[in-house]
């Protein structure tokens, strides 16, 4: 879209929260800078942490969202996520005939599941009852576009992400010992499986070092001590990690896409993992990673990769720019 656009975007998900929802849709905003944002967020309402989950913060007066939307001028609405804010955003949007667009950064089916024992198939009809009518559903892989078109929903569009190559380059690296070192970026919970990435400890062939934290780290650092955690690391300090590091482990499999894969390929280190979805859809097999049932065979097989090639091919793939035109391109006016 050329001429200005006024987008509201809601999300229950967004600063200071680290994560890929807010990740995505920040960047989004700085690489359309010739467009009107506003963000409605949970920081705007009276919120309550989730259980298990105490930096997600849930809005519990969501109804009074209607008052927001009504005092607003805008030529398009976007609703990031499936919360409280979403689903009133959806509701509202509903009752008043509006053209509205969504986007599927989260995979809350396996998630609740692994997290809360709930059943996928309960949450799945959730997931289906925010999407359903949305002009456009912004999925985050192929993977993801065929699981949801599998699952009934329609007008689905593939969206990419990116990498801030301003920042995440090999310039700086941790200068750490002799051994290979692995990482694992992630949030330190138990969806994430970090402790499959912890078990590579047991072979003395490497060092492993967790950069994140959550509220698995506790346990984690007693059973395993041989695991070295640094806590959260961002922007120029989390790349000299990911540039210091021979191979990035990503041991999740529930994640739709998984930024940390990028972000450590754009400085030219490979990317280890599990052949599911998120990983399949990211690493080029032999070229920018290895995926394997076994995580210590894909290591294997990544630390004979050459980090030029995988830089050069990450930062040709993944950019902000490419990732905010297909937004912009995919909304739908009122």
């Amino acid at each position: 879209m050329e001429n200005k656009v006024k987008v509201v975007i809601i999300t229950d998900a967004w600063l200071p929260q680290v994560n890929g929802v807010v990740t995505t849709l920040s960047n989004i905003i700085k690489n359309l800078p010739q467009h009107e944002f506003t963000v409605i967020d949970p920081s705007q309402f009276k919120t309550v942490s989730a259980p298990k989950y105490p930096e997600l913060k849930l809005a519990y007066n969501p109804w009074q969202l209607k008052t927001k939307l009504d005092a607003l001028e805008f030529d398009a609405i976007h609703i990031a996520t499936e919360g409280p804010l979403g689903l009133f955003a959806r509701n509202y949007c509903e009752n008043r005939k509006i053209n509205y667009t969504t986007s599927y950064h989260t995979d809350w089916p396996n998630f609740i599941n692994k997290f809360y024992g709930i059943p996928r198939a309960w949450t799945m009809w959730w997931m289906k009852m925010i999407h359903r009518n949305a002009k456009r559903i912004l999925a985050t892989t192929h993977s993801m576009k065929t699981e949801l078109e599998q699952a009934g929903l329609q007008n689905l569009v593939v969206w990419g992400r990116g990498v801030d190559q301003s920042i995440f380059t090999d310039e700086v690296k941790i200068k750490r010992g002799k051994k290979p070192l692995l990482i694992s970026v992630n949030r330190v919970s138990f969806e994430k499986n970090i402790e499959a990435f912890c078990e590579l400890s047991t072979n003395t062939e490497w060092d492993c070092v967790v950069v994140g934290d959550g509220p698995a780290r506790t346990s984690l650092e007693k059973k395993y001590p041989n695991v070295e955690f640094v806590g959260y690391k961002h922007g120029k300090e989390l790349a000299k990690w990911y540039a210091g590091a021979d191979v990035k482990v990503f041991p999740s499999r529930v994640d739709t896409f998984g930024l940390v894969m990028i972000e450590a390929m754009s400085c030219g280190t490979p990317v280890a993992g599990f052949p599911c979805r998120g990983p399949v859809d990211v690493i080029d097999q032999g070229v920018t990673g290895y995926m394997h049932e076994s995580l210590e065979v894909a290591v294997q097989q990544c630390l004979k990769l050459d980090t030029d090639t995988i830089k050069h091919t990450a930062k040709q793939k993944f950019t902000w720019p490419k990732c905010a035109e297909i937004f912009v391109n995919n909304l739908i006016k009122l």
